[in-house]
């Protein structure tokens, strides 16, 4: 070989050579699919799962999938992540210039490793991956209170991400820095270790595609699902309702649920006709944190209200977030299942719910925020509830009310800012008391809020309990202060005072013992009681399963209010019927499961894995995971979809009243 034909030899050995070491950097984000991957797989989740889906348990001795079988989890990873994209981008960066070698390995790689990262962190928090319409909310409450939610930002996988990063920039780094470099020893060694490389990969890629069991959305490139994730889900079909007249859609919604008509004689209609009415909505307030039968020795305001309290003490909340569960509460109806709120996709339109016929009715009606209403997303989700006013405090108000002795200042601030809302909402009372003004307010305080802004660490050293307790002691006060100012005006027998949580908790940082991806009462059952003086003389315990969306007619029908009951999903907490009735939990963006409450069980739907559970109650272990041909299994998945297309076509439909 002549020296011409040398130097061009030696040119593209080094071309390939210089591309093969950025290539190197894809490798960082391909293992962090494989970790990412690893998190929807391990600890109880998708392997016993997915044993327990195809009739097979786990027991001693016997891990119900062979290595073989879970090696075919990984096998699209392979293909795709280790075999089919590093030969493209060998491709393409051989005939690019230095320049856009980096540049294109740093957008791919960098833009890669992060949206794994974040849903690496929404499956280890909640079991489910994040949506952008998700990702936005979160967004939004971290800069609203950055200084109670950096926790959840440095956790393990941060460090691992930002290793991952530094890893990622050394080797696009080396790779600039010996771009149109090559050695004809060196060379060897490449072609020796892609020869290697490349038999085992193949041999992993054969392996993981042999045994021939049914594959699942386990089975799917995690990467693919990350990236799909991060828009919104696929289109229902809403083909059966689109035509139904509103008439017509009640009868259906009430067909399909098996929905309580309203009882002829209710001897609690109209017992508190004409009363104002007070709605303290608790934030991630489980029932386990405030029983049923609870003595209420530490919160003597509640104690007192009970002795005329209708108290349900199996109350569920519909949605594990804010916006959405007290959407039903108001407006008697299921809220969206998608990424977006009512307000959001309808931003003209007013609910016809408990606001807006209080509202027509005379009565004086405001939602008191701690939030900030300009530029903070979940205020303006608030919109379509109906209130007149939506009242947040003045930053003046804010620093007059902020507590002494409490650090760091996050958790002074979201106490200051829960005082001077309170202080707005009594000035608003005392004002329509010494008027003769109806009126109904309700308040949504943050300071039970997680993490807590109270004098204990977050480090797990108190019990979560505990710190609520204390947390529910000064709500206690609060509301004792409102009991106060009513008695002041002789108007205490002339209130009634709904008291319930809003959802429970929801992820691995607010209680380390929880589990995400998968319905559980622990995010869904809140405690619900109801102040009714001239309705009961004693309290009245609903045993039976009730939901937000009873809410809003329980209420009106204690206030006497005649109304279009059709437009209502829900039914008075009292009427027997309501237990025979189908409810739903609907969690499809943040745990990625939806389920229903039906003769005497729960189901669920696992849409990460396509799995149906069902058991004695909303709490599902392995065991409850059903198998594929099962006529349980066969059925639940069609319900929650008929359900689900329903409800879309209802929300669309109601937004249109006028």
């Amino acid at each position: 070989m002549n020296s011409a034909q040398t130097m061009a030899s030696t040119r593209i050995q080094s071309g390939w050579i210089s591309s093969a070491r950025y290539v190197l950097a894809w490798f960082v984000p391909a293992f962090l699919c494989i970790i990412t991957k690893l998190l929807t797989l391990a600890n109880g989740r998708g392997f016993r799962v997915v044993a327990r889906y195809l009739g097979r348990v786990e027991g001693t001795g016997y891990p119900g999938l062979s290595v073989a079988e879970r090696l075919t989890f990984f096998r699209s990873e392979i293909l795709w992540l280790f075999l089919v994209v590093p030969f493209v981008l060998l491709i393409v960066l051989r005939y690019l210039t230095r320049t856009w070698r980096l540049i294109v390995m740093s957008a791919i790689c960098f833009t890669a490793s992060l949206v794994l990262f974040v849903q690496a962190r929404s499956l280890e928090e909640v079991g489910d991956f994040v949506s952008f319409a998700m990702f936005r909310v979160a967004l939004s409450w971290g800069i609203h209170d950055p200084g109670a939610n950096k926790s959840y930002l440095f956790t393990r996988e941060f460090y691992v991400f930002l290793c991952a990063l530094a890893v990622l920039t050394a080797i696009l780094v080396w790779a600039a820095w010996k771009d149109n470099t090559a050695h004809e020893l060196r060379a060897k060694l490449w072609r020796h270790a892609a020869v290697v490389y490349l038999a085992g990969a193949i041999l992993f890629a054969g392996l993981a595609w042999r045994p021939l069991i049914p594959a699942t959305p386990y089975n799917d490139n995690i990467f693919a699902r990350s990236l799909i994730a991060l828009w919104a889900p696929g289109a229902i079909d809403t083909r059966e309702f689109e035509k139904l007249p509103l008439d017509q859609l009640s009868s259906r919604y009430r067909e399909m649920v098996i929905a309580p008509r309203s009882l002829p004689e209710s001897p609690y209609f109209g017992s508190m006709r004409g009363a104002n009415l007070i709605v303290l909505a608790l934030e991630t307030e489980p029932a386990r944190f405030l029983p049923s039968d609870d003595a209420l020795a530490d919160l003597p305001t509640l104690r007192r209200l009970e002795s005329n309290s209708f108290i349900a003490t199996e109350h569920y909340t519909t949605y594990p977030y804010t916006n959405q569960a007290l959407f039903s509460a108001f407006a008697s109806c299921y809220p969206l299942d998608g990424t977006h709120t009512f307000a959001e996709e309808h931003p003209d339109a007013i609910a016809p719910g408990l606001p807006a016929v209080l509202g027509a009715r005379g009565y004086a009606t405001a939602l008191y925020l701690p939030t900030p209403q300009q530029g903070d997303a979940a205020v303006e989700t608030f919109r379509g509830f109906g209130f007149s006013r939506q009242v947040s405090p003045d930053p003046n108000e804010i620093k007059s009310r902020w507590p002494a002795g409490l650090s760091p200042d996050w958790k002074a601030e979201r106490i200051a800012r829960d005082l001077a809302v309170l202080d707005d909402g009594k000035r608003d009372i005392d004002h329509w008391l010494s008027n003769g003004q109806p009126f109904f307010a309700a308040f949504a305080f943050q300071i039970s809020h997680l993490p807590y802004p109270d004098e204990f660490p977050d480090d797990g050293s108190v019990d979560l309990a505990t710190r609520n307790r204390r947390i529910l002691a000064l709500e206690d006060v609060w509301l004792g202060e409102i009991v106060a100012l009513l008695e002041q005006h002789h108007q205490l027998e002339n209130t009634v005072i709904a008291i319930f949580g809003d959802h429970g908790i929801r992820t691995q940082h607010e209680d380390p013992n929880f589990v995400g991806g998968t319905l559980d009462d622990y995010s869904f059952h809140v405690p619900l009681r109801i102040y009714a003086p001239k309705t009961l003389e004693y309290p009245l315990r609903i045993n039976w399963l009730t939901s937000h969306i009873d809410i809003a007619p329980t209420l009106l029908d204690l206030l006497g209010v005649d109304r279009r009951r059709e437009l209502e999903q829900g039914a008075a907490i009292w009427n027997p019927a309501v237990a025979q009735r189908t409810t739903f939990f609907l969690a499809r963006q943040t745990f990625g499961t939806d389920g229903y409450y039906s003769t005497s069980r729960y189901f669920m739907w696992n849409q990460l894995s396509d799995t149906v559970s069902a058991g004695a109650r909303l709490h599902f272990e392995i065991s409850d995971v059903l198998a594929a041909n099962s006529n349980d299994a066969k059925a639940v998945v069609p319900r929650i979809r008929r359900f689900l297309s329903f409800e879309q076509v209802w929300l669309d439909r109601i937004s249109q009243i006028r």
